[in-house]
Order: C-alpha cells, then sequence, then structure tokens
C-alpha cells in the first residue's frame, strides 16, 4: 500500500479505546505488515484473536488506558498507544503501533502526548518500554517525551522515560512527508 500523503493524516482523530473497538483492532492488526508486527510483539502474531482484542480495547482508564488515531467516515482505526501501570508503582509500560502506510506522519507523537496527559492525571510519573534494538522510531518518540535512561537486556532494549518534565519536547516538528515533499 501507498504512504498517504502526511496532509490528508491531518483529519485523523485521537480518542480514547472504547470496549466496541475490538473488531476494529483485529482489522488494524490484518493490515499490519510482518515487521511491523514484529517490531510491536518482538515475534510473527499472525492474528489477534477475538479474546486478546476485546481485553485489549476493555480497559479502565486509570491503572490501564489507550488511545486510538481514527480515519474516514466509519472511523477506521490506523493507531493504537496504550499503557499499563505496573502494580502500585508510578510507572506504566507502553506500547504503540501505526499501521505500515500512516507511519512517520507524527501519529505516535500525538498519541504519545496525549497518553503522557492521561497517565500524569492517573499519577503514573514514568514509562517503560521493552523494545527491539532496531525500533529507533520508537526510540526517538520516547526520548522526546523526557529523560531517558535506556538498558539492552538479551535480545530488547529496556527504555525508562521521566514524564513528569515539561512537554516542549512533544511539540509539533516536520514529519517526514513535510520533510521530503520540500525536496
Amino acid at each position: 500500500m501507498a504512504r498517504p500523503s502526511c496532509t490528508h493524516t491531518r483529519s485523523i482523530r485521537i480518542r480514547p479505546i472504547r470496549p466496541d473497538d475490538g473488531c476494529k483492532l483485529q482489522r488494524l492488526h490484518g493490515r499490519l505488515s510482518d515487521s511491523t508486527i514484529y517490531q510491536r510483539f518482538h515475534g510473527p502474531k499472525p492474528e489477534l484473536d477475538e479474546v486478546r482484542a476485546r481485553g485489549f480495547a476493555a480497559l479502565d482508564g486509570h491503572t490501564a488506558a489507550a488511545f486510538v488515531a481514527t480515519t474516514g467516515t466509519r472511523g477506521r482505526i490506523v493507531a493504537v498507544a496504550r499503557y499499563y501501570k505496573i502494580g502500585a508503582t508510578t510507572t506504566a509500560e507502553v506500547a504503540f503501533v501505526v499501521e505500515d502506510a500512516y507511519q512517520a506522519c507524527g501519529i505516535g507523537t500525538r498519541l504519545m502526548k496525549r497518553l503522557r496527559e492521561q497517565a500524569l492525571r492517573n499519577g503514573i510519573t514514568e514509562f517503560v518500554a521493552l523494545l527491539l534494538p532496531r525500533n529507533e522510531r520508537m526510540l526517538r518518540l520516547l526520548r522526546a517525551v523526557g529523560p531517558t535512561q535506556i538498558r539492552a537486556e538479551s535480545g530488547t532494549v529496556e527504555v525508562q522515560v521521566d514524564i513528569s518534565q515539561a512537554d516542549a519536547a512533544l511539540a509539533p516538528t516536520a514529519t517526514w512527508c513535510e520533510a521530503h515533499s520540500r525536496a
């Protein structure tokens, strides 16, 4: 699928996930490339079953929260970002996935901004993510949020980021499409 012009992604809306989004998450998963699935799940995952999709969509908004990016009149989900609070701490694990055709257009940054705001309202001050070493986009996104600590461990990279700092780093910047359309 050809990458859409980032100017068309301005109509994308960010909203909290809803319990009835399970089927839409399954359809999103079906549109992801093997590479994107591997980056998100750290291995092959040919399908997102109904039980897991419902679980991903039915969150309380406090200890677990997610936002989706939607497009079109039917609200097709093209990206999702989520966190799960870790026990009685102020830390939450985060995960993001953006449909291949919409990557590098700033959607992850918009999702991060909303996810961070929600987390701070719920007393969370640190995000942690386990990444594959080649997931440079996610690493850049996490570094843009605040001070990070990075630790490599058995084929993954653990990134801890202090989200309590000012969010000036999440101000809009030129997206990949904007930068390359000037050429």
